[in-house]
């Protein structure tokens, strides 16, 4: 269960760091970026899992997706109130 949280906090921490820097959702091109940054950090800490549950686990999870569009719209709202 502990390497599934992290290899989650991976995916919604490469998600939200294309998010940040683009202003915009990945598209299916930085969608295999992302993947290919957590599979990176999964090699590094040397989980063994199949390379191809990260990617269905990643385009069937709009939770983290979801969860990033919230935070770049919050973020924008902050700045117009500066």
């Amino acid at each position: 269960m502990k390497q599934k949280d992290k290899i989650t906090g991976w995916v919604y921490e490469e998600y939200r760091k294309y998010v940040t820097e683009h202003d915009k959702a990945p598209d299916s091109l930085a969608d295999e970026q992302i993947v290919e940054a957590v599979l990176d950090k999964i090699n590094e800490t040397q989980i063994w899992i199949p390379g191809g549950e990260i990617y269905d686990y990643y385009r069937d999870n709009g939770k983290v997706k979801r969860r990033c569009t919230e935070w770049v719209y919050l973020r924008k709202a902050s700045y117009k109130d500066i």
